[in-house]
């Protein structure tokens, strides 16, 4: 969230996991890209798919993204990489308190199963990140962290150095602003706290989506009774 924010002030417009929900097929098109790559289910995302996702963003971080990392590449290759470096423990404590919070929701479930392709695709999809993050068992927090470690060893061995800042939150504007060509903006580098900021954001959505989700089906169901009403109030009457 701090990078997300820091690319905004910058002029970007980044796409991040708070806001996949904004975008023309949303979370639904992600799973069909995680479908493609890890379970061999359709055809893989390429240029063609990630321009659709894209195509109102400058810059993207956060997942489902960060499964994506050689597509991504092969499809903008004159992009400029930001591997923010973070402590693994801290990491982990940090995913305890928002990630896998979420994923305990009960309400999650209600979504998965009567908003499949809306925002219920958003919690399949997280779980799924999870999952394949930590080797095939998101409860098994040895393999998440052997993942984490995974992910930045094959971020540094795929992109070009000069194409690749090493960042962290306490670096402050300077690295950045120099390595993305930007002036230093007025005011500190944003710190935003990434757990209880996920963890607030998802809730405040999922409830959103719900009233939406709720709405729509009462709305289904006065539809449906007026038709039967107008059924029965037209129904000739078979007495004589």
């Amino acid at each position: 969230m701090s990078m997300m924010t820091a690319l905004d002030q910058l002029g970007y417009k980044t796409l991040h996991a708070s806001n996949v929900h904004e975008t023309p097929g949303g979370w639904t098109y992600w799973n069909e890209a995680i479908d493609a790559k890890f379970y061999g289910k359709g055809k893989p995302y390429a240029k063609p798919e990630f321009d659709k996702l894209l195509k109102n963003y400058t810059a993207i971080s956060d997942m489902p993204a960060i499964l994506f990392v050689d597509e991504l590449l092969a499809a903008y290759p004159d992009a400029k990489v930001v591997l923010t470096n973070r402590n693994v423990d801290d990491w982990i404590l940090s995913m305890n308190k928002s990630v896998y919070v979420v994923l305990k929701e009960r309400l999650n479930r209600f979504h998965e199963a009567f908003d499949p392709r809306g925002f219920g695709a958003c919690f399949v999809c997280i779980r799924r990140v999870v999952t394949i993050w930590a080797g095939g068992n998101m409860d098994d927090r040895a393999k998440l962290r052997r993942g984490y470690l995974d992910h930045y060893a094959h971020v540094r061995s795929v992109v070009p150095k000069l194409r690749l800042l090493e960042f962290e939150s306490k670096d402050g504007w300077e690295p950045l602003c120099k390595f993305l060509g930007k002036d230093v903006p007025a005011g500190p580098y944003p710190r935003v706290n990434d757990a209880d900021a996920t963890v607030k954001l998802l809730r405040k959505v999922s409830r959103i989506y719900l009233a939406i989700l709720v709405a729509k089906v009462m709305a289904v169901a006065i539809a449906a009774g007026a038709v039967v009403g107008g059924i029965w109030w037209y129904q000739p009457s078979t007495r004589l």
